[in-house]
This record gives structure tokens, C-alpha cells and sequence, in this order.
């Protein structure tokens, strides 16, 4: 993995994401806003937003979304850090040349008279909108444990209100979010890789999603390194290699093709083989339990990375 966290990885990719609608640029930005902003009014009566954030590329999603949804002028000061491995802090400071309340109101910032406790309804309507509010949450205020230590991902809210309509909004997106307390503030968690796998594929960091499954083959593979201890080394390096390349194949087929528009008998084996990637071709027969034979399976599967070469030859 390249230099970073994992957190890192994620946010940087997810911070590069082209948004080609105003509705999800709105709801991405109201999603940081909410997540890592403050509303101040100086003495001049200046109204502007002041965000903080540890990553480059989050700043300057603010500031194009911003200038691409309100054309509000930015302000963007480096706090260096002095210890050794720390992080700068980027300090946005979005100005608005007069009190703009209905960009505010849009944005879900203010609700009546009053400032927003929930999520306005109109940036959870759509599917799009929610993941790209999701989104601009995670990246202002998101986190995510190394994979190949835990799986666990979390987000710090600053209202318990708020905590808990985002929980009930991930819900519609079939996540399975909670909410502890830490320090009086509310943690918005989510444990297991499945779990974590679909928020980064909902978010789109799908680079990210990729490199957190292949720790978790691996992980599973040292986990059943006692089934398999009796196997000569040599033997086992091959069909450990073999099942990861064509596990990866059939990712690719699904990602690009569809695994619904691949014959059903290739279908039934791809699925075998992704839920197995370590499995032998005999035990893939007793999984399948349909009286194909190993020579049978293995014809399938050639096939299978024959179609995944034809969607990427550099295969």
C-alpha cells in the first residue's frame, strides 16, 4: 500500500470522485459542512463556514465544491506540524460576501429560525444524494482501522440527533451502523469487512474496496493454514496462487459484465470459487455437491478467466 493509512487511501480516492450532478455536489458538501464545519460570524458581521481537516485532498474538495455550487470565496491556512510523522492541519475558511440563507437552508445547515439537528430531507431523497452525503460525512469526519489488524470503521458526530438519523439513513442504504459514546461525543461504528466493503463501494472508493478484499483472502488463507498444513508446499503455493487469480477474474467479469449475463453453469462455479479462493478443485466439487467433476470445474474456470482476459487483456 502506498505511504498513508488506510484512512488515507480511502479519502484521497474518495476526495477525486467527478460528481456530474448539483444535487450530489450539494449533498457531498453539506455532508463535510455537517460533519467537520462551523458557521461564524465576525465582528464585521462576515458570514463564513471553517472547516478543518489532516488531508490535502479533502481541502480542496471543499473549496471546488463550494466554488462549483456557490462560487464562495476560500481562505486555506496550513497549521505545520513539528513532530516527527505528524500531520498539517488545512484550515478552509469559506467566506460569503452577504448572509446567503437560502445556499443555508439548502444545504441543511438551518432549519426555520434555528440550526438543523437532522438531515434535510431533500439531500436524503434520492440514492445518490444519500451516498454522496455519506460520502462528505466520512471524509470530514470518518476513520477506518488498519484491515489487516481489524475491521472497523467510524465516524465522530458532534450531536446525538444528528448520529442518529445518519444511522437511520445508512439503514435505507443497508448498512448496519451504531452509535457508543466517547467522551461525550457520539461514535457512528461499523464492524465487519462486508460491512465496511460496501460503504467504500458506496462512496466509490473501488481501489480501496479491492485492495481491503484481498487482506481479507489472505487473512482467511492464514486462517485455514492448519486444514491445509499437510499439503506439500509446493502444491499448495500453486492452488493458493491459482484460486486468488481467478477469484480476481471473476471480480472483474462481475464488476464490468454482470455475473447475471454469464452462462448459469459458469455462474454457479464462479460463485464457488469466490466464496472458496483457497479451495482445491476436488473440494469445489463437494462444495457444488451437482456430480461435476474436478476436469469439469476446471474447464469453467479456464473459461471464466478466458472472458475476464477479453475485458482486460493486459490480464
Amino acid at each position: 500500500m502506498a505511504s498513508g493509512t488506510f484512512s488515507d487511501r480511502v479519502k484521497n480516492e474518495a476526495a477525486r470522485i467527478k460528481l456530474e450532478k448539483d444535487c450530489c455536489r450539494l449533498a457531498e458538501l453539506s455532508g463535510l459542512l455537517r460533519a467537520a464545519g462551523s458557521l461564524q460570524l465576525s465582528s464585521g458581521q462576515q458570514t463564513a463556514f471553517h472547516l478543518s481537516t489532516d488531508h490535502p485532498a479533502v481541502a480542496r474538495r471543499i473549496i471546488q465544491l463550494s466554488r462549483s455550487l456557490f462560487d464562495w470565496p476560500a481562505e486555506t491556512t496550513v497549521q505545520r506540524s513539528n513532530r516527527l510523522g505528524g500531520k498539517n492541519r488545512y484550515l478552509v475558511r469559506l467566506v460569503m460576501q452577504r448572509w446567503d440563507e437560502d445556499a443555508i437552508r439548502k444545504l441543511g445547515i438551518i432549519k426555520g429560525r434555528s440550526m438543523a439537528v437532522g438531515i434535510r430531507a431533500s439531500l436524503k431523497r434520492r440514492q445518490c444524494c444519500r451516498r454522496a452525503f455519506l460520502r462528505g460525512v466520512f471524509l470530514g469526519a470518518g476513520s477506518i482501522s488498519r484491515p489487516d489488524k481489524a475491521y472497523h470503521l467510524e465516524i465522530i458526530a458532534n450531536q446525538e440527533p444528528f448520529a442518529q438519523e445518519l444511522v437511520e439513513m445508512m439503514a435505507t442504504l443497508g448498512l448496519n451502523a451504531r452509535i457508543h459514546i466517547r467522551k461525550q461525543k457520539p461514535i457512528i461504528y461499523l464492524k465487519g469487512v462486508e460491512q465496511i466493503a460496501e460503504l467504500l463501494s458506496m462512496i466509490g472508493a473501488h481501489n480501496s474496496l479491492l485492495y481491503l478484499q484481498e487482506l481479507r483472502i489472505m487473512k482467511e488463507m492464514r486462517g485455514n493454514v492448519n486444514r491445509l498444513v499437510n499439503c506439500d508446499t509446493a502444491n499448495l503455493e500453486k492452488t493458493v496462487s491459482t484460486g486468488l487469480r481467478q477469484a480476481e477474474s471473476i471480480r472483474l467479469i462481475a464488476e464490468r459484465l454482470g455475473m447475471e449475463r454469464i452462462d448459469p453453469k459458469l455462474r454457479q462455479v464462479a460463485e464457488a470459487r469466490l466464496s472458496h479462493p483457497e479451495a482445491t478443485l476436488g473440494e469445489l466439487a463437494e462444495i457444488l455437491g451437482t456430480g461435476i467433476s474436478r476436469s469439469g470445474i476446471n474447464h469453467r474456470l479456464r473459461r471464466l478467466e478466458q472472458i475476464a482476459r477479453g475485458l482486460a487483456p493486459d490480464l
